[in-house]
This record gives C-alpha cells, structure tokens and sequence, in this order.
C-alpha cells in the first residue's frame, strides 16, 4: 500500500544528548501534551488512510477473508477503522512474526495451516446453511436434475470427485437405471469431464469441499446445491 510510514519516523522525540530536530516536541509537560496529541492526529490519519486504500484493494480483488498480522495493541486498534464490510470479511488476527523483514513465503507459511482450518470450518457451516435452507437447498442425485433445470445458483461437490453420470439425448442422469428410462443406450461419463459444461451451461457457481464437509456430503449423496427458486 502507498502509504507515508515514514511519518512516524518523523513524529519522534529526540534522545537526550542529539541534535535538535525540527520535528522534536518541546521539553516539559506542555511539550509532551502537544507532542500526545500530534501522534494521536498522525496515528488516526494513518489508520484511516490504510483502511481506506484496504477497501479499495478488497474490493479490486474480489477478496472474500481478510487476516490482520501484528501487535495485538494494533491490530485490535487498526480494526477500530475499519468500515462493517471489512470487519464482516475478518476471519482472525494474528501476532507477528519474529522476524519484522520475513520473505512472503515466511509469511504464507505461517498462515497456511490458519487458512487450512478456516476453509475447513467454512465448508461444514456451508452445509449446515444449506441443511437449514430447504425447501430452498436440496442434496444427493436430484441435484443433477436440478442443475439441467437451470434452478441451481450453488452446486457443491466434494474434492475427490469420482461419480459417473449417464449421458442420454443431451441429458445427463445419476444412475444408469433413470437413463435406462429414456434411452437404450446411455453413455457413462465421469462427472469431473462434464461438469465444466454443465456449470457453465447452466449458470451454476461450483463449491468443493474437503475433510469434515466432504464426509458428510457424501452421507448425503455426494452433492449438494442451493436453489435459484
């Protein structure tokens, strides 16, 4: 971010036995006073002004989590300014790392198995949400029904997709039974080579989930969608 962090730098008082700076705050109490206050203007125009260029690149990026690393004192400050949207996004706040110029891959490390947990713990909130949603949410192989409908906005799936759907006249079925139905000849197919046509085709945001989630979607059938209407 293109931020003036030199200005604290500035905003010092000077050691005993320096030279006089210009930006050093008079001696005594009324000094100190003056000086309290010109940090509190700086740290204030600097927090706004970091919250203000983190909306601006939340918004760019299309980020949906946001993560605060540092002292706690400022983080739990910075976080005083930032606007409902951002503090809605926040997942966690962490220390800083031991070492002030850490390489992002130092960075990414440490968050990595913070990340792992958050995307975990997300994934069975997801399902419970849907579970809670219905009639407006559905599970197991009616989703696939569903989605050729053009009624599903979110079809979730689990990370090892090995399901085999039956291709039949431009339709696709979940067992080969139902396709039976239709045609004499249904085609087998993995879901995971026509599911980019089918999401597409069918304006279908697609969910995988893993660990906790993906056990339970599949108690539920292997898949999983919230429905347009």
């Amino acid at each position: 971010l293109a931020l003036d962090t030199e200005a604290w730098r500035r905003l010092s008082l000077d050691a005993p036995g320096d030279p006089p700076q210009v930006e050093a705050a008079p001696r005594g109490g009324a000094g100190q006073d003056l000086f309290a206050k010109r940090l509190a203007a700086w740290e204030e125009r600097f927090y706004k002004t970091l919250s203000h260029e983190l909306e601006k690149l939340v918004e760019e990026r299309g980020f949906t989590r946001l993560i605060l690393m540092g002292p706690e004192e400022h983080t739990k400050l910075f976080l005083g300014y930032l606007p409902k949207r951002l503090k809605e996004k926040l997942v966690a706040l962490l220390p800083s790392l031991p070492h002030p110029g850490a390489s992002p891959g130092q960075v990414l490390k440490r968050l990595e198995p913070v990340l792992e947990e958050i995307e975990r713990k997300g994934e069975v909130e997801l399902l419970k949400k849907l579970e809670e949603a219905y009639p407006k949410a559905v599970f197991g192989p009616e989703v696939l029904e569903r989605v050729q409908e053009g009624r599903v906005e979110l079809w979730v799936l689990p990370w090892h997709l090995d399901q085999t759907v039956y291709a039949c006249d431009g339709f696709f079925f979940p067992d080969e039974a139902r396709a039976l139905a239709t045609c004499e000849k249904p085609e087998a197919k993995p879901l995971a080579v026509v599911l980019p046509e089918l999401a597409a085709g069918y304006a279908a945001k697609l969910e995988f989930v893993r660990g906790e989630a993906e056990k339970q979607l599949l108690e539920r059938g292997g898949m999983a969608a919230l429905l347009r209407w």
